[in-house]
């Protein structure tokens, strides 16, 4: 029995690796003449601070800020800025592959820039200079924007963890060094403000360890205090196991997200902003539960029949919002069959919403 769980477990990694490259090459064969790479000197409003008035993590900026040398895919690389323009952001872990079919649907009539955050080996390589916070990510995304000379985004698209950037984004949007922003796609967001005490400890201690060289050596995989501190950080244990510096990566981005202040952030957009703005979940998904996304809809003022929900098994609507919500600021679509990855299981009818969005936007311009 166990020889036969090994080879089916075997056989499962096999086509996995497989899947993966098949997968890779499509991506290369259709964005490899989009992808760019530049040096840009990130978090400068920062640097310009006293050192005494700064965090911990923001004690590192130099007064001109951090290089960085940016790989992202910019679909009109030689535009006049005569298209309009669609930020993609990718979650933890997670790169600009994560939007490879979006590019393939949009990027013909929109100039699509998908940028990939500096990960954790950029920490440990320049001696903890980003360390990944929400404050970081947004500057580090307002400085490459101004870099390439956009002044305002058509549409922000963010998923999963990157949420926390985004808010930062949408909260000081039409401000200086920031860009204007029209509207808001919001996907599979993870808005976890209230963490279970546990976790909390977890984080801290993994962030913390993060910070120091020989603690950072002590994290060895096959230790139990690793096993303990990477418990509930929702990565495949595999994954983990084999690369430690993902799950420090992952940690970080959590417990410098200002999670407790995020609600404040879902405020600020549903009372004075109301940009608008396309909020997909799914009730179903595997790595985190219905409640992260049902806490935000409420501080959104969303009911629960004020939205689209999908059936779980063949993807049918068997429930559309009982108010018309045509006139509203804000769509919420509840794919209950979907996972954590919507915009790549779901992609045509989540490509139909973003596309009715970014129509209301240049009916609205």
């Amino acid at each position: 029995m166990l020889l036969q769980s090994s080879c089916c477990w075997n056989a499962a990694r096999l086509f996995t690796t497989i899947f993966s490259r098949k997968l890779t090459n499509q991506v290369i064969n259709i964005n490899a003449h989009h992808v760019r790479e530049r040096q840009v000197r990130v978090c400068k409003r920062f640097g310009k601070n006293s050192w005494l008035l700064r965090p911990w993590f923001l004690r590192y900026i130099p007064h001109d800020g951090y290089p960085v040398n940016i790989r992202y895919v910019d679909t009109s690389p030689d535009d006049d800025n005569s298209r309009p323009v669609i930020l993609l952001l990718h979650g933890t872990p997670g790169s600009y592959y994560d939007y490879f079919r979006f590019i393939a649907d949009f990027g013909d009539r929109y100039r699509c820039i998908a940028p990939n955050f500096p990960d954790f080996t950029h920490t440990i390589r320049t001696g903890g200079c980003f360390w990944h916070s929400a404050e970081e990510k947004s500057e580090f995304i307002a400085d490459l924007l101004a870099d390439l000379n956009i002044k305002r985004v058509h549409c922000l698209v963010a998923h999963s963890l990157s949420a926390y950037a985004a808010s930062y984004l949408w909260l000081y949007s039409n401000q200086q060094p920031y860009f204007d922003l029209d509207s808001l796609c919001l996907i599979s967001p993870v808005g976890r403000f209230s963490f279970r005490w546990r976790q909390r400890v977890r984080m801290r201690l993994l962030s913390q360890a993060c910070r120091l060289l020989y603690l950072r050596k002590m994290m060895m995989p096959s230790s139990s205090s690793t096993t303990w501190l990477l418990q509930g950080q929702h990565i495949p244990r595999t994954s983990i196991l084999g690369n430690r510096h993902l799950a420090m990566w992952k940690a970080l981005t959590e417990n410098l997200s200002n999670y407790d202040s995020y609600h404040l952030r879902l405020r600020v957009l549903s009372g004075n902003l109301q940009i608008p703005t396309l909020f997909i979940y799914s009730s179903n998904d595997k790595l985190y539960p219905a409640i992260v996304y049902h806490n935000q809809l409420y501080e959104l003022q969303v009911e629960g029949d004020e939205f689209d929900r999908y059936e779980h098994y063949e993807n049918r609507l068997v429930q559309t919002a009982a108010i018309d919500r045509s006139d509203s600021w804000i769509r919420v679509v509840d794919f209950s069959g979907g996972g954590h990855y919507l915009h790549n299981t779901h992609t045509h009818l989540i490509h139909s919403y973003i596309d009715e969005l970014l129509n209301r936007v240049n009916i609205a311009h």
